[in-house]
């Protein structure tokens, strides 16, 4: 099975999310592999999240006003967290100093990305990129892969296979693959009924 049959696998939905990449050697690929892939602290901090609320005695309308008001403090925190982050490398003079993020229209699966760029970053087949992706979800998820270039086309579109992901980011991606395909087919459904629903012109 070639590596694009494998990422086919996968089931992909069409979105819109936030991207920044840059092309990796060898040698900060196997680093990636060796540090970068730990748990996420969302994945954590919404387990611990989720037993306390089934140990609390209160109504289910109150267990969602405490999972949205988690959901939001996480947003915040991750957007000062990415603004840190920027700043320390600006500080620092480093030689990598991140792109800011780029809206994108892509197909998301869980083992790979296809989005269309503006960037002026040249990529080739069989190179290595480090995708550092936001999914436009609440609170944002942030996620950090380093993906094999499989094809590049017109329009700046590109394709990716990815190589090292953590299994915390693969499961959530695959979750909200399911879950943006449920509200697309619930989307086509209502419009659907919609057009039914329009009197006929005699």
């Amino acid at each position: 099975m070639t590596d694009a049959e494998k990422t086919r696998q996968y089931f992909r939905v069409s979105c819109e999310l936030q991207v920044r990449f840059r092309v990796i050697d060898d040698e900060e690929l196997q680093v990636f592999k060796s540090y970068a892939l730990r748990p996420s602290p969302y994945s954590s901090l919404r387990n611990e999240l989720e037993n306390q609320l089934q140990a609390m005695d209160i109504r289910e309308e109150s267990k969602f006003l405490f999972e949205r008001g988690f959901q939001l403090l996480m947003n915040i925190d991750q957007r000062l967290e990415r603004l840190e982050e920027q700043m320390h490398l600006q500080r620092s003079g480093a030689a990598h100093i991140p792109d800011s993020y780029e809206w994108v229209h892509g197909d998301l699966g869980a083992g790979g990305l296809a989005f269309s760029s503006e960037s002026k970053i040249s990529v080739k087949p069989d190179q290595t990129v480090l995708l550092d992706c936001l999914l436009p979800s609440l609170p944002e998820y942030r996620f950090v892969v380093a993906a094999k270039v499989l094809h590049t086309e017109k329009k700046k579109l590109i394709g990716t296979e990815f190589l090292a992901i953590h299994e915390d980011d693969r499961e959530f991606i695959h979750r909200f693959v399911i879950q943006r395909e449920r509200e697309l087919l619930r989307a086509r459904a209502t419009a659907k009924k919609g057009e039914t629903d329009k009197p006929s012109e005699s």
